[in-house]
């Protein structure tokens, strides 16, 4: 049930398919809403092993999940991948390990809570639900808790300014690679880039 193509997939509940995005730019969904990105590699072993739970979910347990499904894989991260879409969310989300689960709350038409997950931690469908579901509530204890430190706290803070996601991509892209090797390292957990 996962697409054999490198791309970013959204899950249409109603067809019971996979749907590509193409985006001029990273995909950051635009709808109110809560969605799990599943990041995958295709050549990636730890990945092949988290298909199982991932194809459980979407073809038994989909309509328990309170998120819209997406995939987004690469033939190997950002840097050997033939879709820029995947390959600049890749880049966004900072998704440097492979099988990672990515959840995100989305309010106002706007990106507010990016929470992630290997896959080597979620041994099962129901983690993977509980993962999804209660972000919501995570997001709303970290926002109180948040309040309460940033009374008691001062200092600097790294400010992303949402909205212009390519500007963002092409920033951390000149960041990490200007005259830097990337390698990839593999075990049974999963796949992990290194910028030496």
């Amino acid at each position: 049930m996962i697409p054999e193509e490198e791309g970013v997939y959204v899950f249409n509940r109603e067809a019971r398919s996979w749907v590509k995005i193409s985006e001029d730019g990273p995909w950051v969904p635009k709808e109110d809403g809560t969605y799990l990105a599943y990041f995958r590699n295709h050549i990636c072993p730890g990945c092949k092993a988290f298909d199982r739970v991932w194809e459980e979910l979407i073809e038994k347990c989909v309509d328990k999940l309170h998120a819209v499904p997406a995939l987004v894989q690469c033939r190997n991260f950002f840097f050997d991948c033939s879709d820029r879409t995947a390959s600049d969310t890749f880049l966004l989300f900072l998704v440097n390990a492979t099988p990672q689960v990515i959840v995100m709350v989305v309010e106002g038409g706007e990106l507010r809570y990016v929470e992630r997950c290997y896959g080597f931690e979620i041994e099962s469908v129901e983690d993977l639900l509980a993962f999804a579901n209660e972000a919501r509530e995570r997001m709303r204890k970290y926002a109180e808790e948040g309040e309460a430190e940033s009374e008691e706290e001062s200092g600097e803070e790294l400010v992303v300014e949402g909205g212009n996601w390519k500007e963002v991509v092409e920033k951390l892209r000149k960041l990490l690679l200007e005259g830097r090797n990337v390698r990839e390292v593999c075990d049974e957990r999963g796949c992990r880039f290194v910028v030496e």
